[in-house]
Formats: C-alpha cells, structure tokens, sequence
C-alpha cells in the first residue's frame, strides 16, 4: 500500500561503514561578505576510512591555506590529526570546497574540523568542526474525504503537520504543496535528531493502523500513505560484535549465543541468530533490538557455526560469526540411573534362551529410551556376548541371531541391564550367573546334566545328542544307535600346517576319566554311531588306557558286538598309553561274516599318544586326512582271519614307532589302498612300549597258514621321511618292510611312485624277509628289485651288509 525507503541523519560523530550523502548543500551569495573565510562545513560523505567535508568559503586573502582534518572523537582541533588530512589553497572568490580524509581506522569514531591558516605569518584564522545535515523525510498523503486542494486550508495545513509531529517530536514539519484529487499532501520534516528520525520511520514501519489513525486527528475523513521518502537513504546496520557461542550446561542440548551491540545501534530493530551445521538442521532465532543473547536447540554431537545478524527497515548487516565451532555433549549427569532387581530366567521350551527382568530407572531428561542387555560369557570370548535393546522390561536373550543369536551350550552367563537416553548408557547392573545347559537332545528338546544321562533316555533312540563346551569326567557307554555332536563338529582339529592345533576351534568339550580305573572312556556296542568335534585327554602314565573302543570287551573271549557304520570325526585325542580309537574284534570273534564294516576315522587330531592312535581289528573301512603328532605309531590293521577292506589316505604321522601297520593278514583276502599319506620318523627316541626295536615307515607282515589268494595292495604316492639318523639311535630304520608276505608280483600289489628320503645310519629303504610266491619260493630279490625300480629314493643310499642291493637289505 506504501513504500517506505529508511532516512539516516549523520550525528556529529561518525563511525566506520556510516555512509551519508549530502551533496545538495546550498552555497554563500557571492554579495556574502564575512570576515571569516569559511562557513557552514557539513560532512558531505562519511564511508570510514574516508570521510569528506564540505564548506562555503570566500572571498579570502590570497595564499590563505584551508587543512581538512579528523580526531578522535572528543577531541578538539588541536589534537593529533588522524589519517591523512587535505590541505590546500582557499579560493578568492566565493566558492563551495570539499576534500576527502583517508585512511582512517574503520574501528575508530571521528570529529572533522577545517582549518585555515594565513600563509604570511602561519597563524590561524579559525577552527571550525563539520556538523552533519539535517535529514530530511518527505510524505505524500491522499485525503480523500477532501474534494479537492483549494478544501484543504491552512488550517488542515497546520493540522497535518501538528499530527506528524505528534508521532515524531522535534523537527520542523512544512506542507509543500496540495494537489487535487483528493487532496494529495506533500510533507517535509527536517530534524537534526538521528535517532528521532530513525523513531518515525520505524513506529511507520511497525504499526501502519495506529500512525493513519494519528495523522486523521482533526482532519475529515481517512488518510493513505501514498509514499515515504528519505534522504539521505538509511545504511545498512553495523554487525554486532564479540560473538560468542557456548553449549549449554544443563540436559537440554542447546547452544547460548552472546553478543555486543554495535555502535549506531538505535538503527537495529533486531538480530538474527543462526547456528548452522554440515550434517544437522540449521537453529535459528530472530530476537528483538534489546537482546543480548539467545539459546537455540540443536542436536548433540554435531558440530555448529553460530553468527548473528544486525537487523534494521533499510536491510541487514553482514554475518558475525562466532569465534571457534560449537558442539553439545550431554553432561554425565544427564544419563539414566540404574536399574535395580535385575534377574534371569528359563525360556519355556527354549532352552538356548534366557530372560531378563529388572525394574526400571527412574525418569530422567532427556527421557528414558531404551534397555540395553549384555551377557557375557565367563570364558570371556567376543563370539559369546549378546546383546538386545528393549524399550522396557522384559528381554529375552538368544532369541535372534548374529549379535542375539542362541545362547552357547556349557556357557556360564551373566548379564547386565543400563538403561539409555540421548545422554548415553546409564551404569549397568549385573544378574547372577546362570548356567545355558551343556547336553541337549535336540529332538526331543531335553536338557541334562551329563552325557551318559542322555544316551541312557529311554526316550533318545536313533537320536542326536549335542554337547556344548566344558569337561566332563565320566565314562561314557553307547549301546544304542545315535549321534554325539560336540562344538566343534565340522570344525578342523588341526592347523593348515598340520603342525598343531586349529586356533580357530570353539571352545571344547573335553572328556577325561573320572578316576583311575583305566576303563576304556567311550565303549561302543552298536551299530551307527557318530561322534564328532570332542577332546579326549588320556592319562600319561600308570596303567595303558583306552580313549574311544568299539566292538569285543577288552577281555579275551568276550562277547562280540558289531559296530559297523562307526564313524568318528574333528576329533582332538591328548596323551594316552595305549590306544586312542580302536575297533577291537579278537581273533576268536572274527570271521567273514563277522567284519565290522564302514568304520571311519577322518580329521582326527592326536598328540602324545605312546600307544596306536588308530587300531582296526577285524574291521573294514576308512582312516583319511588325520594328524598323529609324536605318537607311537599312526595306523595298525589287523585282519586276522576277515575278508577285510578300506583305504588309509592322506594321513600326517610323525612317529616313534611305524607309521602304517599291516599285520596278521591270514586265511580270507584282503583288500586295501594306503596313498598320499607323510611319514616321518621322529629322532627323539622313547622307548616303545610293546617292545619293538625298530622304527619302520610302511610295515606289511602276514601270519600263518597263507591264503589262498594274494592280498591285495595299493601302495602309493606315499611320502617316508627318515631324516639323518645318527650313530646314537638304538632303533634300525625301514622305510617299507616286508615279512613272511605272500606277495603275487604282477596281479596283487601295486606298490610305486612313493618318495623315500633319508640319510645316515639308515637301515634300509626297503626290508624283505621270508617272502615267497605261491610255490613257496623265496622272491626277495624280485621283490626288492620290483620296489627300487618303481619308487624314488634319496641320493644318499642306505647301509646294507648284502653287497648285492644300494637300496635294499635282503634278509
């Protein structure tokens, strides 16, 4: 409805970025005649640093010499003059002169005087100080309850002027013209009060209602403002200065920005305040003129830059910013208390889960949102910690997966409650220990204190049993098929370099004897069973024992038991006197038709086992990709009288004794293949326990009556490393050994491309003794020569009394 452009009235002090234009100063008559040379100086410009002065000057004395000059404010003339004054000639004649002082400092409020000086004796003539002028503020008012100007006399003339100045005293208001249609009033105030002037300019800005009202007092009718015009234009206000911006110290994140208002600060109808950041919303504030301060919301954890604005009816000033970033952080104080009664629970039928309760914390601000639970686990492992956030009581922990998947069987758990707010966790608060059951029949959901009182469920047939982490002291007796499963079935026992353990392996159930009575610890007599992923820890010393045994009592002319379908894998076996896994049928018990078949033996782990690690009786089957560290031997198969079959493959055995032994071989054929397995004689000697006196990588013996066909082997792709032996070993060394072996040549055994290495006091890299073919004739020779041809040897030859072989000893 009206424009409105803001009047700025310089005062007689003038400050950096002030800007005046007053250039329509009038001039001296030339008729003038004062005996002073200069008159009336204004400030015509003031845009610090450069402030320019003009003044009304002559006629003058010629050679009389006229300085511009600026001090401090309050200051007079004769103080040190600031910046860089202007010095010059007067003119004769009358003139209007003006000059520019430069270089001021912008932070600095300056008083100008013009100085003059006569050039004959350097006296002064006078100091004279600039004053500003008068700000003018132009109305043009529409009456249109008049019918035309010749309506609005000098009376309404008066009146316009009298309810002007009502609203702005001071000054002088003048009616300059009216024009018709509805009286068009033409108004002019000077006032040389700065501030009046900004007073009136802004009480029309902010109420338009109440200044129509004033200006209609006495006059007919309505009024429209039509147009305010200032001259000189307002500047922009000053931007104020010592920004401060500060995180409040309470639990509401906030940030309080101070600041000091600037000089000129009568222009400021108000500040602007933001708080701005790369990553959260902006905060923002605009206050009034009075203001010194503010608080502002923002968010916690980010980072801040807060600056305030001066605002005015001519526009706004440039940003102040603070001077360094802001961030809130909620205060420790303003995290949660601690919850109390924390408790735990069973799950109704989950037995991999358990419940938290508690009783909350009390209210804080800011609010509650949340519970964190964490259990861990006594045995302190990162993969057993879990953790759910709830948003009250109460939680079930294990019910999900990843970080709250279930609960590790044999695990001992405790678990803490905090609660959580914007602030932070609050201080947890512990349970009591529980204990997640250890042995669980997964099929019928059924937990139980040991591993025997799960296979001996009369409800647990054909069933799986899963055993989690811990040791158990007891001897355990399978006569029903199931399935053992301990935490690290599926898992290696052993390392990539198959030099010990995997350090990758769960946390192991370990089962050990429960006292010294040297049974055998795991006894099986039925068919189909599995055992996976446990660690048997055998005595070292006092009386042989047995770690996994299968089939006859240990007794001779015990009762049988066929355990065909044994399998037995990722097994760890420590110590033992005797045998670690052995499935035992004594001769009497053995026939064709009572093999024990499909047994299996595969990634097993044993070390410091001074007795057969592996031991088949009587059985068919499979023992593939194990590790025997220091072990008395790896491998020994006994036929006896069964039709017996398998392979041995891929085996690491670092042993005292032999490495792979086939022996007993009888009436019935046999069938197997021994490939890819590493042999290695370990040179600390221990003394063996059955009394041998000689270390052997690869051993085939037959017994009695010989069969009527040949026994099949396949030997090959073997590696037998016998290393240096030295003169001090009190055992002879064989890499293969052949004795009483009924061996058909061309059809029953293929024994090539294994690599025997060795050097020292070697024996022989290939032993015979007592073989013959099917006549009866002794083929030592022929066997030996068969096995030199085929099989790769190292340089160095092994030491032999028969000066007719390098390679071989034929006894």
């Amino acid at each position: 409805m009206w424009r409105l452009a803001l009047l700025v009235v310089l005062a007689l002090s003038v400050r950096a970025q002030d800007v005046i234009n007053l250039r329509s100063m009038p001039l001296a008559e030339d008729s003038d005649r004062l005996l002073t040379s200069v008159r009336q100086p204004v400030i015509v410009e003031a845009n610090v640093p450069n402030i320019t002065v003009g003044f009304k000057t002559g006629p003058n004395i010629p050679g009389t010499q006229f300085t511009i000059k600026c001090v401090l404010e309050g200051e007079a003339c004769d103080a040190p003059p600031q910046g860089q004054p202007v010095s010059g000639s007067l003119p004769v004649k009358p003139a209007a002169v003006e000059g520019t002082v430069q270089g001021l400092d912008v932070d600095q409020t300056y008083s100008c005087f013009v100085e003059t000086t006569l050039s004959e004796n350097g006296k002064v003539s006078f100091c004279q100080e600039a004053t500003p002028s008068p700000g003018i503020v132009r109305f043009e008012l529409k009456f249109p309850g008049y019918r035309d100007a010749a309506a609005f006399g000098q009376q309404d003339r008066e009146q316009v002027c009298a309810n002007v100045l009502s609203l702005q005293p001071g000054g002088t208001c003048t009616v300059l013209r009216v024009v018709n249609g509805s009286a068009i009033v033409f108004i002019q105030v000077e006032d040389d009060d700065y501030r009046n002037t900004w007073s009136l300019t802004e009480t029309l800005a902010q109420n338009e209602t109440e200044v129509t009202a004033a200006l209609t007092s006495g006059l007919e009718g309505s009024v429209e403002i039509a147009d305010i015009q200032t001259e000189p234009p307002l500047p922009s206000p000053l931007p104020p200065t010592g920004v401060t911006a500060n995180p409040s110290s309470d639990c509401m994140p906030s940030v309080v920005v101070t600041w000091t208002a600037p000089q000129r600060s009568s222009t400021i109808t108000g500040y602007f305040v933001s708080c701005k950041s790369m990553t959260a919303p902006t905060a923002n504030s605009t206050v009034a003129a009075t203001q010194r301060n503010v608080s502002l919301s923002i968010q916690a954890g980010e980072e801040y830059m807060c600056s305030v604005v001066s605002q005015g009816p001519s526009g706004t000033s440039v940003p102040a910013d603070a001077s360094s970033l802001v961030m809130y952080r909620y205060p420790v104080a303003c995290k949660p208390g601690e919850v109390s009664n924390v408790a735990t629970g069973p799950v109704t039928g989950e037995l991999l889960q358990s419940q938290v309760t508690w009783e909350p914390a009390e209210e804080t601000i800011p609010p509650i949102l949340g519970y964190k639970i964490v259990c861990n686990s006594t045995d302190g492992l990162e993969a057993d910690v879990r953790t759910v956030e709830v948003p009250e009581s109460p939680a079930i922990v294990g019910d999900g997966e990843e970080e709250n998947g279930p609960l590790p069987q044999g695990a001992d758990y405790t678990c803490s409650v905090a609660a959580y707010n914007a602030a932070g966790d609050g201080q947890p608060v512990d349970s009591s220990s529980f204990m997640v059951p250890a042995v669980i029949n997964k099929d019928l959901n059924k937990a139980y204190e040991t591993i025997q009182a799960a296979i001996d469920d009369p409800n647990a047939e054909t069933t799986t049993i899963s055993v989690g982490r811990g040791t158990f002291k007891e001897y355990i007796s399978i006569e029903k098929s199931i399935t053992l499963l301990g935490p690290n079935a599926g898992v290696l026992p052993y390392n990539d370099a198959k030099d010990g353990i995997n350090p990758s392996r769960n946390l192991e159930a370990k089962i050990e004897p429960p006292n010294d009575s040297r049974e055998s610890l795991i006894r099986i007599r039925a068919t189909e069973v599995t055992m996976k992923g446990f660690t048997i820890t055998l005595p070292l010393e006092g009386e042989p024992s047995w770690g996994i045994h299968g089939a006859d009592d240990i007794s001779e002319g015990g009762p049988a038991y066929n355990v065909s379908g044994l399998t037995v894998e990722d097994m760890i076996l420590e110590g033992g006197l005797s045998v670690g896994m052995i499935v035992r049928r004594t001769s009497e018990n053995c026939s064709p038709e009572a093999t024990v078949n499909q047994v299996t033996f595969k990634r097993n782990f044993m070390k410091n086992t001074f007795a057969q690690p592996f031991y088949m009786q009587c059985a068919s089957g499979n023992v593939e990709d194990n590790v025997v560290l220091n072990g008395y031997s790896g491998v020994q198969i006994q036929p006896y009288t069964g039709a017996t079959f398998g392979t041995v493959q891929n085996n690491v055995f670092k042993i005292y004794s032999r490495g792979i032994y086939l022996n007993f071989i009888r009436t019935n054929p046999v069938d197997w293949t021994v490939t890819g397995n590493a042999i290695t004689l370990v040179p600390e000697f221990q003394p063996d326990p059955f009394g041998f006196d000689q270390w052997t990588g690869i051993y085939f013996r037959t017994t009695g009556p010989f069969a009527s066909e040949s026994p099949f082997l396949t030997v090959t792709g073997n590696t037998i490393n016998m290393g240096t032996v030295g003169g001090d070993y009190p055992y002879s060394v064989y890499g293969i050994y052949f004795r009483n072996y009924q061996l058909m040549i061309e059809d029953s055994a293929t024994i090539s491309g294994n690599n025997l290495t060795g050097s020292g006091e070697i024996t022989a890299y290939i032993s015979a003794l007592n073989n013959q073919n099917e006549n009866g004739d002794i083929i030592d020779l022929e066997i030996a020569e068969k096995l030199e041809n085929e099989n790769q040897f190292s340089e160095d030859t092994a030491v032999s009394d028969d000066p007719c072989c390098e390679i071989v000893q034929i006894v």
